[in-house]
């Protein structure tokens, strides 16, 4: 009797332990397939957050380059190669041509309109600046040769004044104006869209990781139902082992005291 019910429990909990370890496996196997999709996910939504952010600074020098070009600056301020004396760069050799050829550079006097105005004097009109700029670069800003004498006006035997050097330097002051003025308004405006953009990409960032909460809110907890069941299989599987171990043991002992001895013992 006592053989045949150690038999018994040794079968039940042989069941049961088979019966635990699927469960352990099918567990572990959800498990393991669940934490693969939450990695998935983060990965998915580190990517998109990745491209927001390149997306934000492509945004930002698209903008930096076209308000600098807009406003006349360039990309580069200064071009070495070429504009590179007493601090001539290209939006100051244009303004100076513009105020040169229009005839806006200011003499320091001032007249009276018809209405009684007062209005500012100007130089007269240049046809050609660019003899100015090239005289002003190869001479270092003086005007004059070696021998400190007037340079001639591109190859010809008219010489530059006092009153074209006076003329040359006002327009230069006026177009040193112009840039200070143009790099303000430039690094305000650059600013306010820089930070439209640090601002689009913050909500659009919390938007986006409010998606991802509520993504992974719904696959962490399946996760954490399948870790507590899989824990739950493995104890009842390590108690089925216990038990179907000690009676294979007690069958193992029941069968040897049972067994007949043919008078050897």
């Amino acid at each position: 009797m006592v053989m045949l019910l150690a038999v018994y429990q040794k079968m039940r909990y042989i069941r049961k332990y088979n019966e635990a370890t699927l469960k352990v496996t099918k567990f572990t196997s959800l498990y393991d397939r669940i934490t693969k999709n939450i990695e998935r996910v983060q990965k998915m939504y580190t990517d998109r957050k990745a491209k927001l952010e390149a997306r934000a600074t492509k945004m930002k020098n698209s903008a930096s380059i076209w308000l600098r070009n807009n406003m006349g600056l360039g990309t580069s301020d200064f071009n070495t190669s070429i504009y590179s004396y007493n601090g001539l760069n290209g939006y100051k050799m244009g303004a100076i041509t513009e105020y040169m050829q229009k005839g806006q550079v200011y003499n320091g006097t001032t007249t009276t309109d018809g209405n009684g105005n007062k209005v500012q004097g100007t130089y007269a009109a240049i046809d050609d600046p660019s003899i100015f700029i090239t005289a002003y670069q190869n001479s270092g800003g003086t005007f004059k040769d070696s021998e400190g004498n007037w340079m001639t006006k591109g190859g010809t035997s008219e010489t530059f004044t006092e009153e074209d050097y006076k003329m040359f330097n006002q327009a230069k002051s006026q177009a040193d104006i112009a840039y200070s003025n143009a790099q303000n308004q430039y690094t305000t405006m650059n600013q306010g869209f820089q930070e439209d953009v640090d601002n689009w990409l913050e909500a659009a960032t919390e938007e986006m990781e409010a998606e991802q909460d509520e993504a992974l809110s719904q696959l962490s907890y399946k996760q954490t139902m399948y870790e507590l069941s899989k824990t739950q299989a493995e104890q009842e599987q390590a108690t089925a082992k216990e038990n179907k171990d000690k009676y294979t043991e007690l069958a193992k002992d029941a069968v040897r005291d049972h067994a007949p001895h043919f008078g050897l013992a």
